[in-house]
């Protein structure tokens, strides 16, 4: 079986269990996939594959079912310059439509937060109290729990619906139980059959909140650190000298040279690709 590498980006990864699940998924339920290794750091999956078994396509399906999104380029962008460039241009296209959408849901979490938490402080020191305090806390609170936290409800539902739980299912659990039985509180004292108490829609929506912001903050890291060592590898050349049996010389994209190819690397060149030194004497810059 001749098999292929290749390194695809894997984008609404949030833990190590979620890069688990990629790989899981990739292996368990892709025929064809050799191996899958998923940097969760880098947000890149390395899929070694047979192609005649499996296409990028379906590696980007079954990633998909599982909640998550395999940036795969553009099959008819000729040669490995205009399908790196098509990759990185969907990968950004993609990252930025993402990073636009949780900053939205951020914003509209802290918004409503940091008025949520100044009313519960009014309402145990006993300034605001009363059902209609309650009232007031989960018009704040609602915007947080539907909006703000979607996206850890819909990561929570594949995440389980694939057999799985990362840390969406954590939070969306967590949030929901605060969210839900302060309603419980709410509507008991609405109605009279209970005592009006302080509820816990502050916590629900603290809960999503603060992780949404320990998420920006980590991509923004991780985004800086992926721009650096994407800059990096695209000085790697993008063509290969390769030697034919009768030993003529042509040049081919690299991603198309296999393993038993004969690669001829000429003095000042970047070695395009790894490879054992089969003859030759020189000296490189690692």
């Amino acid at each position: 079986m001749a098999t292929t590498t290749r390194r695809y980006p894997v984008l609404g990864m949030t833990c190590a269990n979620c890069a688990k699940n990629v790989e899981r998924v990739l292996t368990k339920k892709v025929g064809g996939v050799v191996e899958a290794t998923v940097n969760l750091s880098a947000e890149v999956a390395t899929v070694v594959y047979d192609p005649e078994q499996v296409a990028p396509a379906e590696l980007a399906d079954v990633v998909a079912r599982a909640g998550y999104t395999l940036v795969v380029p553009d099959e008819t962008v000729a040669g490995r310059d205009g399908a790196s460039a098509e990759h990185g241009a969907k990968w950004k296209e993609l990252s930025d439509e993402l990073e636009r959408t949780e900053r939205r849901a951020l914003l509209v979490g802290i918004a409503a937060t940091v008025p949520l938490i100044a009313w519960s402080v009014l309402d145990k020191v006993g300034i605001v109290s009363g059902p209609w305090a309650m009232v007031a806390a989960w018009a704040l609170a609602t915007p947080v729990q539907f909006y703000t936290a979607r996206g850890y409800y819909v990561g929570a539902y594949k995440s389980l619906r694939s057999g799985s739980a990362n840390m969406d299912v954590l939070v969306a659990l967590g949030s929901s139980v605060a969210y839900f039985y302060s309603i419980f509180l709410m509507v008991g004292a609405l109605t009279g059959r209970m005592a009006a108490q302080a509820g816990y829609f502050e916590t629900a929506a603290m809960i999503v909140t603060l992780v949404k912001v320990g998420k920006w903050l980590e991509a923004r890291a991780k985004g800086r650190t992926n721009q650096a060592v994407r800059s990096l590898m695209e000085l790697a050349p993008t063509q290969a000298h390769l030697v034919d049996s009768d030993g003529q010389v042509r040049d081919v994209p690299a991603s198309k040279v296999v393993s038993g190819d004969l690669v001829l690397v000429r003095p000042g060149e970047t070695i395009p690709i790894d490879g054992t030194v089969e003859r030759g004497r020189s000296i490189v810059d690692e």
